[in-house]
Formats: structure tokens, sequence, C-alpha cells
């Protein structure tokens, strides 16, 4: 999936094509419910990661279970956001409540056992 976006901050104006892998490999014998509720938890986390990197690249402060949900996701859209948060990064920027919810920290936090 392929998604452009024109992200426009302090004068700058920088256009940037994100692509997401496809997570998605369905086993011989699912149905197409299984394959439909796989295909929107995966573009739910994709849109949670652009999200998250919308906020890195305007240099606001997002919680680390985020930052880290973002580079487990979407390792290269997560780089690319660092270096451009560092490019925007000012006084005025917003401290962000995450916006993952309880069930997706204690999935990562499983994964790391």
């Amino acid at each position: 999936m392929k998604i452009a976006g024109t992200l426009s901050f302090t004068g700058i104006q920088k256009t940037q094509k994100f692509s997401f892998p496809n997570k998605i490999q369905l086993k011989k014998g699912d149905n197409a419910e299984n394959a439909q509720k796989a295909d929107k938890d995966s573009m739910d986390a994709d849109a949670k990661a652009l999200i998250i990197a919308m906020r890195i690249i305007k240099g606001d402060k997002v919680p680390p279970k985020d930052e880290k949900f973002l580079a487990e996701h979407n390792p290269k859209l997560y780089f690319k956001a660092k270096m451009l948060g560092e490019l925007a990064k000012n006084k005025n920027s917003k401290e962000h409540d995450s916006i993952l919810e309880d069930e997706d920290s204690e999935e990562t936090e499983a994964d790391d056992d």
C-alpha cells in the first residue's frame, strides 16, 4: 500500500511517499471474513504508525511506547520521521499522550519476552 502525503511546517514543504509492507499472510483455508479482519487490523496499525510519524515529524514529543511501536511496525518510516523531526524541533512543540490502546502495548510487551 502506498500513501503519498505533503507535509508542511515552519516554511518547509516536504512531499514523501510512504510505503507499508504487506503484513497479511493468509494460510490455505482462511475464509474471506478472516482475511477482511486481518486487512482491517493491518490498516489500523498502518494508520496509527502514520499518525505517530507525523507527530514526530512536526517535532512534537511522543511517548516511548509509541516510538517503539513505529520502529517495530515500519522502521524506514521511523528513521525518516526522526530525521525530519530533528529539523522541525522548536520550543512550541506539543507533548502527546499515546494513541495506542492498552491491548496494543500488552502485545508489544509479550513480544519482548
